[in-house]
């Protein structure tokens, strides 16, 4: 099969949706039988089928396969920073994709605004965030609530910037989720060097120890739960409280 092949898949834990195209024919899709599984079969323009099966544990993840847009994970260490009075803005749709992007999220994530508006916003996710965090952050979206969280972006060179984020639910006139809303502010920098990278190190370390993702990824998050348990705290109140 000489076909130029691209394999798009958005994963938001119970979302899921794929988009496979074959030169310029697409079957975009859904086959599933559980949250965590996701297959689809492409008949191609020479009669061969294709299965493609995928065993999702990435809380938002996206693959891409062939092609100029295949997203990068390496990193380069070295650390962006933005101003106290400047806000990070961004709005997605119900699935997770950028419809806005403020100067700002352009200028730190080193991409114009043509190259993030409609990508999935995980195309701005770090190596080092451990899953479980999103996992913690969609299932509170999920619910309906705002959360906030600590987390490490990945510019498109391989940069990487921490910002404290606010994800609240978009809704319409008649109350349904209709996308989200993220404000970023600069974080506590103390809070992140003294608390939080060794927490998502810890976590990340769990997670990544087991040959089954998913099963990485709850047993980390599994991990967080039990922590704020013994605190006597929910995760909001773990954050408001690092604050001070």
């Amino acid at each position: 099969l000489n076909l130029p092949v691209n394999v798009t898949l958005t994963n938001k834990l119970y979302d899921l949706s794929l988009t496979i195209i074959f030169g310029n024919r697409q079957s975009p899709g859904l086959y599933s039988d559980n949250p965590t599984r996701l297959s689809k079969t492409c008949q191609t323009a020479h009669g061969a089928a294709i299965v493609w099966i995928y065993d999702i544990c990435d809380a938002d993840a996206e693959i891409e396969v062939g092609g100029s847009m295949a997203r990068e994970s390496s990193t380069t260490g070295v650390e962006r920073f933005f101003d106290e009075d400047e806000i990070i803005v961004s709005k997605t749709d119900a699935k997770g994709h950028i419809m806005y992007a403020n100067d700002v999220f352009l200028r730190l994530a080193g991409m114009t605004e043509a190259e993030a508006i409609g990508q999935p916003h995980s195309v701005i996710r770090h190596p080092d965030m451990p899953r479980c965090v999103f996992k913690l952050l969609w299932d509170t979206l999920g619910a309906g609530h705002e959360i906030f969280a600590y987390v490490v972006n990945r510019s498109k060179n391989g940069d990487h910037y921490w910002v404290l984020a606010h994800v609240t639910p978009s809704r319409d006139d008649s109350g349904k989720v209709i996308g989200y809303h993220s404000n970023r502010r600069v974080p506590n920098r103390k809070v992140v060097d003294t608390v939080i990278v060794p927490l998502y190190k810890q976590l990340l370390d769990i997670e990544n120890r087991h040959a089954n993702s998913k099963e990485g990824m709850n047993e980390a998050f599994n991990t967080l739960v039990n922590l704020l348990k013994e605190k006597g705290i929910a995760y909001d109140e773990f954050i408001f409280s690092l604050q001070g």
